[in-house]
């Protein structure tokens, strides 16, 4: 194919209708993965961000993405540990406990993502989207348990004969 910078028909913006407002994600939980991750220097040039895309595998919102930048190296002690903290908690969410090197390491893993709404103080920007926590698939039905029950733990005062005829 030949390359041109002239259009056949043109556009005449006059007549067009621009992209519409992006409609927020509810806050709540959603099953999602990562569908791209990558490391890129932070815009004052003072530390490493791993920047991720995640996608919405389930439900209404389907295919939707949410965008998260995560600090992984700072001059900032208390940003670097924030943002390290955060890094743990995808590794447990995708199961990861080796070192990582390659952050690819976090892709089409499922997880369960928590989305909030953060409002911009100044009002000089829209709201949008913001990953609040990342946590393991425990079980799920679009909603997950308020709390993990143990199956077999014995109930307060039980006694439990150790004694069984499993040798150790």
């Amino acid at each position: 194919m030949e390359h041109t910078t002239t259009l056949d028909e043109a556009f005449d913006p006059a007549t067009e209708e621009g992209t519409p407002a992006r409609e927020l994600l509810p806050p709540g939980k959603y099953k999602a993965e990562v569908v791209k991750a990558y490391i890129a220097g932070t815009k004052n040039g003072k530390g490493q961000m791993l920047n991720l895309q995640y996608s919405i595998t389930e439900g209404e919102y389907e295919r939707r993405l949410v965008f998260d930048h995560i600090i992984v190296q700072h001059e900032s002690v208390d940003a670097q540990r924030f943002g390290r903290q955060k890094v743990k908690d995808l590794c447990v969410a995708t199961g990861v406990t080796d070192a990582v090197t390659d952050v690819e390491v976090f892709l089409y893993k499922p997880m369960v993502l928590t989305i909030g709404i953060e409002k911009d103080k100044t009002g000089q920007y829209p709201d949008k989207n913001k990953v609040t926590s990342v946590k393991p698939v425990i079980s799920w039905n679009g909603k997950l348990p308020d709390k993990v029950m143990v199956l077999n733990e014995p109930t307060k005062g039980e006694h439990v004969d150790m004694n069984d005829s499993i040798p150790f």
